[in-house]
């Protein structure tokens, strides 16, 4: 018999939630989002980052950036030219994409492995600046880049097919 992993018991025990039925996975389908970290973050082995990856590319849940995702807090900052990127000002930007939260997670995925691409002090980095008003991503000279790395059809085509 191979030794348990943590993950393998971690999967077990939530199979045995559900099997049991005091996990109710359709339920939880239709739950809102915060009851539905609250709920998925109560079991063993799953935080609120995991919930939250489940609630973009598992049940297709449109309006969800993760503070607790490190590349989506990179691309943020590089964005926006942030030297420290603090919790209110990441909140304050949420609020602003909202309710497209979790297309933004992929196109600020995108931007932080542009990070080597890109140097922050380049001119081209401020090709990639959100407005003041909070509208669009301005594209100047960056020749190819951003085709390349942060096309619509790229970062769309990463979230599943989701049934309406």
């Amino acid at each position: 018999m191979w030794p348990q992993s943590a993950q393998g018991g971690y999967i077990q025990g939530i199979a045995r939630e559900v099997a049991s039925g005091a996990l109710d996975l359709e339920a939880l389908r239709h739950a809102p989002d915060e009851e539905l970290i609250r709920e998925l973050s109560a079991l063993n082995g799953i935080g609120v980052w995991t919930a939250e990856m489940l609630m973009i590319f598992s049940l297709c849940r449109p309006d969800v950036l993760s503070w607790g995702d490190l590349g989506i807090r990179r691309g943020m900052a590089l964005l926006y030219g942030d030297r420290e990127l603090t919790r209110e000002r990441f909140e304050r930007r949420r609020k602003r994409y909202s309710p497209y939260g979790s297309v933004v997670s992929l196109y600020l995925w995108s931007l932080a492995g542009m990070e080597e691409a890109l140097a922050v002090s380049s001119p081209k980095a401020d090709a990639f600046r959100f407005t003041e008003n909070g509208h669009g991503i301005g594209v100047g000279n960056v020749s190819g880049v951003v085709p390349r790395f942060l096309s619509v059809s790229c970062c769309l085509s990463a979230l599943p097919r989701c049934a309406v």
